[in-house]
């Protein structure tokens, strides 16, 4: 399969979409509330003494932004904005908490991505927000699409 590079830690693979090529982490910037700790191999959660941090293993895979371009800058992003929803499927962090995963998403983009050249951290930011909101957008146009009658 054909590899190609994204960044240093993340790689793209034909028939995969994305893979860790090296282990990422992300200490967590919101006042999340998990209910343990999680290890699987591909990913964890983890509690260490200055707070929660998210770990992708090396090979994790994902499916990049989910109904958005995959831009470089939005990558990492993607990456802890979807362990964070497999942590909401698995029971670890509470459903209530979703709200705090698409501000995690702006966060790690505004740390982590590369600010671009023309509009350099002013556009990084509002690219941040407009990824934080395209996400809620997207929830609730699923959650609300059309009601269903069981007859």
């Amino acid at each position: 399969m054909t590899q190609y590079t994204v960044d240093d830690k993340l790689h793209y693979q034909a028939g995969i979409k994305y893979l860790v090529a090296r282990q990422w982490e992300w200490k967590l910037k919101g006042d999340f509330h998990p209910k343990s700790t999680f290890w699987c191999s591909w990913y964890a959660l983890s509690r260490r003494a200055d707070g929660w941090y998210l770990v992708a293993h090396e090979g994790c895979g994902w499916d990049g932004a989910t109904w958005f371009p995959d831009f470089g800058w939005i990558m990492q992003a993607s990456l802890g904005h979807d362990i964070l929803h497999w942590l909401i499927a698995r029971g670890i962090i509470p459903e209530s908490e979703n709200d705090l995963i698409d501000a995690e998403l702006a966060a790690i983009v505004k740390e982590r991505a590369k600010a671009p050249k023309i509009g350099g951290e002013t556009l990084l930011r509002l690219r941040a927000w407009y990824a934080e909101k395209g996400t809620n957008l997207v929830n609730q146009k699923l959650s609300s699409v059309h009601k269903v009658y069981i007859v």
